[in-house]
């Protein structure tokens, strides 16, 4: 088996998790990543550091605008003249119909429910990433 891993994914950090009615301590921590790599070495597997391959496969499987969205969601969160806090978390979830109009419309849209924020590290454009192209003037962001 194949096993791959960037640093970056060390990342993410989220502080916040609501899960079954709660907020609940995140178990998608660095330390869990770290722990998976461990014990895929320990079982024999070579871990590898995934190339850059570019937008193309990411937009072969995503729309342009939900890659924005995840590109420019914590500015536009952290935008927003009152404090919301350093993760984008939904606190409504409309799918349709929904206009798409700031950040927290999308959000929820995009984030499936409240274990599903984005955090503020994630906001930095990593080293070798590509910007995501727009889908247009005029066009929702959806």
């Amino acid at each position: 088996m194949r096993s791959f891993f960037h640093p970056e994914q060390l990342l993410h950090h989220p502080r916040s998790y609501y899960s079954r009615g709660q907020m609940r301590i995140p178990q998608e921590v660095p330390e869990r990543a770290q722990r998976l790599v461990q014990a895929a070495h320990s079982l024999g597997f070579a871990v590898e550091q995934p190339r850059d391959a570019g937008m193309a496969p990411l937009l072969a499987v995503h729309g342009a605008p939900y890659l924005a969205f995840l590109q420019d969601a914590h500015q536009g969160w952290k935008d927003i003249p009152e404090d919301w806090g350093d993760e984008v978390m939904s606190n409504i979830f409309v799918r349709e119909p929904n206009a798409l109009r700031g950040v927290l419309a999308q959000a929820a849209c995009y984030l499936a429910d409240g274990s599903c924020r984005w955090v503020s590290r994630l906001g930095v454009q990593p080293t070798g990433r590509r910007k995501v192209p727009s889908p247009g003037p005029g066009v929702a962001r959806r």
